[in-house]
């Protein structure tokens, strides 16, 4: 299961609400909202991308792979 870490990352970057990060994003507050709680179940990569640029992060850094324990798992290169 993948999780938005969205929030988390935005608060260390001085965005206080989803409403701030929709100003900072340019996309709609709804977009936003469903972002900075973690509901939104697809997004553009267009979308990602000025998440990434506004927050100054990489997609790793705001979605993020949780085993069915609850557990974070760090993705691992395919080796062949």
């Amino acid at each position: 299961m993948f999780k938005w870490r969205v929030q988390e990352v935005a608060k260390r970057r001085g965005i206080k609400s989803a409403v701030q990060l929709a100003e900072q994003l340019g996309v709609a507050p709804g977009t936003a909202v469903s972002l900075w709680y973690g509901r939104s179940l697809r997004i553009d990569l267009p979308t990602l991308a000025r998440v990434c640029k506004t927050l100054q992060c990489t997609p790793n850094d705001v979605l993020v792979f949780e085993d069915e324990a609850g557990e974070t798992r760090t993705p691992s290169l395919v080796t062949s």
